[in-house]
């Protein structure tokens, strides 16, 4: 939906989405829409660059790629651009930290996450399935 129109998708905006949440929320929808028509796309116009973001926008406008954003971390964290999460290594980049909360991790082809590299903040994408954990919350002793 946020695709922009250059890599095959329809160029919405924010208002658009919202009415399209909207409709899904009528119905409770349980697919990672969120997560890959809007969150992916944003973070990709935002922070990604060249032909890796290029061909991730393109498979999330056709509906090959389902993607999520892992920003958030364990602790207090003064903003996302700052994670304790950090990226290291040549060619093969190794990705060190935890995100939680990442919404739609389960169903995700690619995840997204921001690291600390030698640059400086990046977002990294992960194309194999990632390892996500899924937890119940605990009942409260009545």
């Amino acid at each position: 939906m946020l695709v922009p129109r250059a890599y095959g998708g329809d160029g919405r905006t924010m208002v658009d989405a919202g009415g399209v949440l909207t409709t899904l929320g009528r119905a409770l929808d349980p697919g990672p829409w969120l997560s890959t028509a809007v969150a992916a796309p944003r973070a990709l116009r935002r922070l990604g660059t060249g032909d890796a973001a290029a061909k991730l926008l393109t498979g999330i406008a056709d509906g090959t790629a389902v993607a999520t954003v892992g920003l958030a971390e364990r602790g207090a964290r003064p903003c996302w651009t700052a994670p304790a999460t950090h990226a290291t290594g040549g060619p093969d980049i190794v990705v060190t930290g935890e995100k939680v909360d990442v919404p739609d991790a389960h169903a995700a082809t690619t995840m997204l996450v921001v690291a600390i590299g030698r640059e400086g903040p990046a977002l990294l994408a992960s194309r194999r399935r990632p390892r996500a954990s899924r937890s119940r919350p605990s009942r409260a002793a009545t």
